[in-house]
């Protein structure tokens, strides 16, 4: 069976844009191709940043791409197979890559380009059938192995070197996560998680690739469960523990910007200011203090969605049904999600165990918000998984976050919760989630 991409708690996929100036330059990308339209450039201003900026870029022969901002640029493209590909810059490495009738080369100087789309290529191909558990777990530690012994053979200076091993650590971990979630492993002091532990995140490679932003959030839920035996919540308090377990000031920087950005929209203004204050103690770079000092605080509670109802019919309803005018009368518990992010998939289980000792309550409805790659993905998940039921309503955004309904509800990662009340305000942001053990006592109290 071949492996289908998932990537953990995606909470941090957000749009944190730095304004740090490093000089840097891409050169000329050379692209050949007749579907030139599902080419996308995607900006990232920071080392952790997806989807800051894209836009389509429709042109017959090529692009030229100069650049003097942060040295992190993604070149995300679907050929006429429908076969999608990604590509990043580094350094000040002018690099040209040539797609000409479905096949791809590179220039001679672009070293890490070549090995990212072998590695994804090898890792994508694995096969787990017919295999339990221990010999998966041991499968993988040789796979990983084996392509990091695979880099030692290319000539790389030490930053591409560390950049291709953090690939490489980054989508193992994801196979493990996937895999836990696959297995219903509900514990973080199973053995499948000893090496997301052990996993080495300090080093200011790590968060280059934009998905190990996922696998650090993993990485902290692990440290913080084996320790206090209770499950990591995005709270200012916690920023003191992030603090203290990745000691690589890059990773730290960017991983503490990202948390609080996710806190702050749901606090008070005293309660920001304080927050403020501590992530300063801790050293916070300048640009990444900025930004946070420039998000506001409440702005999540008793938001109107009555007088905007746009932003909730602009998504595309499942067998082409949904009004508004459903929700009138209802409380609703909107949970954003995405069949690519391993905790959405794992909650949604839990929720369907817990699903038949809800279904009875009338005034409550459940709107799954998806954020997937395409709509066949999404579709095949909710039927495959029998969730076209009473009481649920699934509605597709698409994976773009910068979307007119994820910036009005606040969605900068996955999975998102919030409750809309019958006022059609939202009167809760960080309710509990499907896994939570108060979750079904929580919805049955819903007036």
């Amino acid at each position: 069976m071949k492996y289908k991409t998932l990537v953990g708690l995606t909470i941090m996929i957000i749009a944190y844009s730095c304004t740090t100036k490093v000089n840097n330059e891409i050169g000329i990308t050379k692209i050949k191709t007749p579907d030139i339209s599902n080419y996308t450039l995607t900006k990232f201003n920071s080392l952790s940043t997806n989807f800051v900026e894209t836009k389509r870029i429709k042109t017959e022969n090529s692009i030229h791409i100069d650049t003097n901002t942060q040295k992190k640029f993604v070149l995300n493209y679907i050929n006429t197979k429908k076969q999608f590909y990604q590509f990043f810059s580094y350094g000040s490495t002018n690099m040209d890559i040539i797609i000409s009738n479905d096949s791809i080369s590179f220039s001679k100087n672009d070293k890490i380009n070549p090995l990212f789309q072998k590695i994804n290529k090898q890792i994508n191909k694995i096969s787990f059938k017919g295999l339990n558990l221990i010999s998966i777990n041991n499968k993988l530690n040789s796979i990983a192995t084996s392509l990091v012994s695979e880099l030692k053979k290319h000539n790389l200076n030490n930053k591409e070197y560390n950049l291709l091993k953090s690939i490489i650590d980054g989508k193992i971990a994801e196979l493990r996560i996937y895999l836990a979630g696959k297995y219903n492993i509900r514990t973080y002091n199973d053995k499948l998680y000893d090496s997301i532990d052990n996993l080495d995140i300090n080093n200011s490679q790590f968060l280059r690739y934009y998905k190990n932003v996922n696998i650090v959030f993993e990485y902290i839920q692990v440290k913080y469960f084996r320790k206090y035996n209770k499950k990591f919540t995005i709270s200012a308090k916690n920023l003191k523990f992030i603090k203290d377990n990745i000691k690589n000031i890059d990773v730290a920087n960017d991983f503490i910007t990202i948390i609080a950005s996710n806190i702050i929209p749901d606090i008070s203004n005293k309660e920001k200011q304080d927050l403020l204050e501590k992530v300063k103690s801790y050293g916070l770079d300048k640009p990444s203090f900025n930004y946070l000092k420039n998000i506001k605080a409440e702005v999540s509670l008793g938001k109107k969605i009555g007088s905007d109802p746009k932003y909730l019919n602009d998504l595309v309803p499942l067998n082409n049904r949904f009004s508004i005018k459903s929700l009138k009368n209802k409380t609703v518990y909107v949970d954003n999600w995405a069949t690519w992010c391993g905790a959405c998939v794992k909650g949604i289980k839990e929720f369907k165990k817990k699903y038949n000792k809800l279904k009875h309550k009338k005034d409550i409805v459940f709107l799954f918000v998806s954020f997937d790659n395409n709509k066949k993905s999404w579709r095949n998940f909710i039927k495959n998984n029998n969730l076209n039921k009473p009481n649920i309503i699934h509605l597709y955004n698409s994976k773009n976050m910068n979307t007119n309904y994820a910036k009005y509800y606040g969605v900068r990662g996955l999975p998102k919760a919030y409750i809309i009340g019958k006022d059609y305000k939202i009167k809760n942001s960080n309710p509990p989630i499907f896994e939570d053990k108060d979750f079904s006592s929580f919805i049955s109290r819903q007036q």
